[in-house]
């Protein structure tokens, strides 16, 4: 114990001594005769912030190696196409199965893709996500700069943005999680804004970003609610037992703007288009995707032991922010406290969540950094270093509409990227089921986005919870659930039982399927799949 409280003194001395160099203080410093004597460290702070950054963009086509397509796609544009040409459904257009109910909780996203489907093709598609992708990394910017606005040199803003906003690139894809991301940083900008500059008119603006995301991806508004109830909690010191009622009244007259806030975020989150069912899709929802635990983005973050990747993202999410803590000897205001825990442990149960618990840590960390200092200007910078991070958005824009550009026009067959080729492998296949009423399994789940998006009727794809009770009504056959516990099985036998009409298997389980299930007839066959008719 003594030798890890000599550790924490001496971090916090090192500490104290760049906090001397690197942050202005209240106290005016005067230069020596041979000028800035703190311009090294400085330049040493831009280079490795311009460092990077720089790498960051550049990597990001690597990281998305498969351009901004994703299978989720071919629904996206069905149900965008369905929309636009007949109104939103309150019933399940691709169903077998006829009377099944429906909630297309991103059906404003999905018109948002159809709208550029229209006017540039599966290229257009692909490049869409500039947009939420630039609303998400300028919100995120804004937010680590006033936090950080203490700091002397901008170098530290962008350093930590930079980093901060790195696992985003992982979500760059015509998914709507782009627009979740920037509502989020929307609303913890607003937050700050009230908490810390004291802008009451800035939570009006609350309610009008929770109708925006209600509408592009229901699921997710609870997601900045949460951050602001969070912000409701008394902060530590606040209250007092001898002076308790008085303290109470006091904390719920400042938190009296931020509370009629939250009930106009819930209220907003009922103008959607299936009113109180869009509202709670989230509950709705809960289960169905876990079932069966194939779906992979369902599955907790660190897969195992051995997972490096996953272990070592999760330390520095936890690891950092408490370090800058421990060495500062600051905590985060409670409302901000108890967004990160709640983050960080949605990250690691859910990999799709994984994104909130890595930016929300960086806020933490740029929180801590500028904590006591708001009162604090930055001195002011060469034109040309301010511009940097504006740069640094630029080049990441640029990237990534080239490489989605690239992924949408690609020779490549998968179903990520390459969907003109993709077309027309599956064309046989498409003709042959066209016009049939066949209860379709397939192997290959993502083929039922595409069938969906070719006007053939199934009877399950990639969103399982919109085929379960809790939407689909007591119609639905749950034919979901036929298909994963095939796929646990690592077997084909059940398919002998005559509940399928047929059956698209890729070719690799080509020879297994002949095997297990006799008296099949191959219809057709490509260079990735074959279908088969079931006795």
């Amino acid at each position: 114990m003594v030798e890890m409280t000599g550790f924490f003194q001496g971090a916090r001395f090192a500490w104290r001594e760049v906090d001397r160099y690197m942050v202005l203080d209240r106290v005016n410093t005067k230069k020596s005769d041979s000028g800035d004597s703190t311009r090294p460290l400085r330049m040493l702070s831009y280079i490795t912030a311009a460092m990077v950054s720089i790498f960051i963009a550049w990597f990001t086509g690597y990281i998305r190696v498969d351009g901004t397509l994703d299978t989720d796609g071919w629904f996206l544009l069905a149900s965008g196409r369905e929309i636009v040409h007949n109104g939103i459904p309150f019933e399940n257009p691709w169903s077998l199965d006829p009377g099944q109910g429906i909630i297309v909780q991103q059906w404003l996203h999905d018109v948002w893709l159809y709208g550029w489907y229209s006017l540039a093709g599966y290229t257009g598609v692909a490049t869409s996500v500039v947009v939420p992708l630039a609303i998400a990394a300028i919100a995120y910017y804004f937010l680590i700069e006033r936090l950080t606005r203490g700091c002397r040199h901008q170098g530290i803003t962008w350093l930590l943005y930079a980093v901060g906003f790195f696992h985003m690139f992982t979500y760059i894809s015509i998914r709507p999680t782009l627009w979740s991301a920037g509502c989020l940083f929307v609303t913890l900008n607003i937050l700050f804004a009230w908490r810390e500059d004291g802008n009451v008119r800035a939570l009006w603006l609350l309610p009008a970003v929770t109708l925006l995301q209600v509408n592009l991806q229901a699921a997710m508004w609870p997601l900045c609610l949460a951050s602001c109830l969070s912000f409701l909690l008394p902060e530590i010191g606040e209250l007092h037992i001898k002076t308790l009622k008085t303290d109470m009244v006091a904390w719920y007259t400042y938190r009296i703007p931020l509370l009629r806030a939250c009930l106009l975020m819930c209220i907003a989150s009922l103008f959607n288009p299936y009113g109180f069912g869009g509202a709670i899709y989230t509950v709705l929802s809960m289960g169905a995707a876990s079932y069966g635990n194939v779906i992979s983005e369902m599955r907790p973050f660190i897969s195992g032991p051995d997972d490096s990747y996953g272990i070592v993202c999760t330390m520095v999410c936890i690891v950092i922010p408490i370090a800058i803590a421990i060495i500062k000897g600051k905590v985060p205001n409670t409302g901000m406290l108890a967004f990160w825990i709640a983050a960080v442990v949605m990250g690691i149960l859910k990999i799709r969540c994984f994104w909130i618990a890595w930016t929300v840590s960086f806020v933490v960390c740029a929180y801590l950094c500028g904590i006591g200092r708001s009162g604090i200007g930055r001195k002011e910078e060469d034109s040309a270093i301010r511009l940097m991070p504006v740069l640094f958005i630029g080049v990441m824009l640029a990237t990534s509409v080239l490489n989605a550009s690239k992924a949408a026009c690609s020779s490549d067959g998968t179903t990520a990227s390459g969907w003109s080729v993709f077309d027309q492998e599956t064309e046989p296949i498409v003709d042959a089921l066209k016009g049939t009423d066949a209860r379709i399994f397939s192997s290959d789940d993502t083929l039922m986005n595409y069938f969906e998006w070719e006007d053939i009727k199934v009877s399950y794809d990639m969103r399982p919870e919109i085929w379960a009770k809790a939407i689909a009504g007591e119609r639905t056959h749950d034919d979901y659930k036929r298909y994963v516990d095939v796929v646990n099985a690592k077997s084909f036998k059940t398919l002998n039982d005559g509940y399928w009409d047929v059956a698209i298997i890729r070719k690799d389980e080509q020879r297994l399927f002949e095997k297990e299930v006799r008296g099949s007839e191959k219809i057709v066959s490509t260079s990735r799949y074959c279908l088969y008719r079931l006795k």
